[in-house]
């Protein structure tokens, strides 16, 4: 049973030290959450019950793979206590949960259940005559399974059967979360972990402050409130993914701004149209203050609607031959799709230097207007960052 258990830990190991966990590291440390990994055994003998056993395999914390308690405690003792409530940590596990699902689909845990066949193998390739039994790989959280490799039933034909069952079976185990608040939530898209860790953190932090407030029980009688300040760890992680985009694009604006300022030069102030007249002369200022500076970095929204609008898609600059845009073709058909959504971040922008600078926001559906605004272009970010990891 040794060779087994040895077999098992070093393809769970194999598996952490890859990338395709991603996502799954994100929740649990969200909620310092860990995996417990046990192995079930159930065997039997011609004519008589079925025996089962448990073994202990190890656990999940951390990134880490952990084979006893031992390793485990003083990781735990370290690290800082979360304070979350248990409905929250019942979504973060449907979240791992759901994304668990989705590596099945991708057959990212191939190799377990190529070793727990391997395992089978090796342990009833002697077995005598009328006795059977099988391996199961269950991995647990708070002592709810989150999945089970049983190889005998794992198999491609059955994945989208399992997706949907599993997903059946979590919503009748955990009860809908319900807020005060229609807010979207902008951490529930797939996406979401694609997105730079500080973005996350802020997005995180954002939405639990306005979730907390939400549930809150407040007179609101007479009680005078400005809301601005609850939207600006969302323009924060705005500014955060364009500096992303700018440091990873850098050579292509700044070679794409030199080829659209010669190109406006000379036209900008003699264009016939008086409303585009007005966006050339400020694309114009845009591309010079990209050449200009040498550590071109994000000046909020707007910063980011001209990366988008002239940059990725190339609106209204037919005049510039043989444009080429900063991102492949395949991202920027995806971009064009969401043009109206791009053009309300021009909009945002000069709402966004009102709230924080001038004028507060007193009405709460005037807020949830504006933070839906917000979540809708983070998710058009998380996608567009879904879609250049993709790339790479």
């Amino acid at each position: 049973m040794d060779e087994i258990i040895k077999l098992i830990k070093d393809a769970i190991k194999k598996l952490i030290s890859g990338s395709s966990l991603e996502e799954i590291y994100y929740l649990l440390n969200l909620g310092s959450l860990k995996i417990d990994i046990k192995l079930k055994e159930t065997f039997w003998r011609e004519d008589t019950d079925e025996f089962e056993n448990f073994i202990p395999i190890g656990f999940i914390f951390e990134r880490n793979f952990l084979e006893n308690y031992e390793s485990l405690y003083p990781l735990l003792l370290k690290r800082k206590k979360v304070e979350i409530e248990e409905s929250e940590i019942r979504k973060l596990i449907f979240s791992i949960y759901k994304a668990i699902a989705k590596l099945m689909l991708k057959q990212n845990l191939n190799s377990l259940v190529k070793t727990m066949d391997e395992a089978l193998d090796i342990r009833y390739k002697n077995t005598p005559e009328g006795c059977s039994g099988y391996f199961e790989l269950i991995f647990e959280i708070n002592g709810l399974e989150i999945l089970r490799i049983n190889p005998i039933n794992y198999r491609e034909d059955y994945l989208d059967d399992i997706y949907d069952r599993r997903e059946t079976n979590i919503n009748d185990l955990f009860p809908k979360h319900l807020n005060k608040t229609e807010l979207k939530n902008i951490i529930d898209d797939d996406s979401f972990y694609y997105l730079n860790n500080e973005t996350k953190q802020l997005i995180t932090k954002g939405y639990n402050l306005i979730d907390f407030l939400n549930k809150q029980k407040f007179e609101y009688k007479e009680i005078d409130v400005d809301y601005s300040s609850l939207l600006l760890p969302f323009v924060k992680s705005l500014e955060v993914e364009t500096n992303i985009l700018i440091d990873e694009k850098r050579e292509k604006i700044i070679s794409l701004a030199n080829t659209i300022r010669d190109s406006l030069i000379t036209i900008v102030d003699s264009y016939e149209r008086k409303d585009k007249r007005y966006d050339y002369k400020r694309l114009l200022r845009f591309c010079e203050r990209i050449i200009n500076e040498k550590t071109f970095r994000a000046d909020g929204i707007y910063t980011l609607f001209m990366l988008l609008k002239y940059f990725v898609l190339g609106e209204d600059l037919t005049l510039i031959n043989n444009f080429q845009s900063i991102i492949d073709d395949r991202i920027k058909v995806f971009l064009s799709k969401e043009r109206n959504v791009i053009n309300t971040l021009d909009i945002m922008a000069k709402s966004r230097n009102q709230f924080v600078h001038e004028t507060t926001i007193s009405s709460k559906i005037e807020f949830d207007m504006k933070f839906n605004e917000f979540v809708s272009i983070i998710k058009l970010l998380s996608r567009l960052r879904m879609l250049l990891s993709e790339k790479n």
